[in-house]
């Protein structure tokens, strides 16, 4: 390679995309071979260096140093596992790369309003909010987690979420990851230690060790929970409004003090009788 060719080479910012975690733990992708896995993550690779230009079978065998036969094999695995399409493109690339990560556009019309703002003798750069970035929407979970979490940030929520649930989690699932359920609630108004994760631990002591293979049901213990706690204040005051309270400093006799706490032990009793089915008290 030549000097200029090196060099031109060299200034070329590095071409990236998007990797989750949820790789390592996605039963789709953990189910294929190590070489398969490999040649997925190589797909992906060829995928964002050649944007939208379609990719033979052999372009891909060659790019892999692989036979023709071999990438037919394999590609009909990834097909299969709705991995990939017939094109060789990865499904669902779109969604989980966004355009606002390629920051060379961006560049451009920064540079345009520059230039065009110092043709009109103003200083003013003022550069317009970027939208449907992936990473302004992860700072705004955080921001919402931070708030109603106690200054803890959305990963920090779910460590303390599995640390609650415990065994009872299936720790294979991808869709362990997604925290939405408990984070309505937070929303909501509710405590993370006080509502959330006491509740969650009850519902992981009754579960079976790796049966619980998302949030929503820890969501419903939650709900429940709370419901529960809220309708036995209900009932504690609607029965200290029909009922005297008894003050020890009354001049009453032994017998009078124990039948009025009998009438109120029988209050009680007959207010839960009038409780709904399912409310666990």
């Amino acid at each position: 390679m030549s000097k200029i060719a090196k060099a031109e080479a060299q200034s070329k910012p590095l071409q990236w995309f998007r990797m989750y975690a949820e790789f390592a733990t996605d039963p789709k992708v953990q189910m294929l071979s190590e070489a398969d896995q490999r040649r997925f993550v190589m797909l992906l690779c060829l995928r964002c260096c050649n944007g939208d230009v379609t990719l033979h079978d052999e372009e891909v065998a060659f790019q892999l140093r692989v036979s023709v036969e071999d990438w037919a094999a394999t590609k009909r695995t990834l097909i299969a596992k709705m991995l990939i399409t017939e094109d060789n493109c990865p499904t669902k690339w779109d969604k989980r790369q966004y355009k606002s990560d390629r920051s060379n556009e961006r560049v451009l019309r920064f540079r345009q309003r520059k230039k065009q703002q110092d043709v009109n003798g103003c200083n003013v750069t003022v550069t317009p909010p970027e939208t449907e970035t992936d990473t302004d929407t992860e700072a705004k979970a955080d921001a919402l987690a931070a708030r109603a979490g106690g200054g803890l940030t959305r990963m920090a929520i779910e460590k303390k979420l599995r640390e609650a649930a415990g065994d009872s989690l299936d720790c294979m699932r991808a869709s362990l990851h997604d925290i939405d359920p408990i984070m309505g609630l937070i929303e909501g108004g509710l405590d993370l230690d006080k509502d959330i994760l006491p509740a969650i631990r009850a519902k992981a002591a009754r579960s079976r060790p790796g049966s619980m293979r998302g949030w929503k049901p820890f969501a419903m213990a939650v709900e429940d929970s709370v419901a529960n706690r809220k309708f036995g204040k209900d009932i504690a005051a609607k029965v200290a409004k029909s009922t005297p309270i008894i003050d020890p400093v009354l001049s009453m006799s032994k017998d009078e003090i124990d039948a009025a706490q009998k009438e109120l032990h029988e209050e009680w009793r007959r207010q839960a009788l009038t409780i709904p089915e399912g409310w666990g008290i």
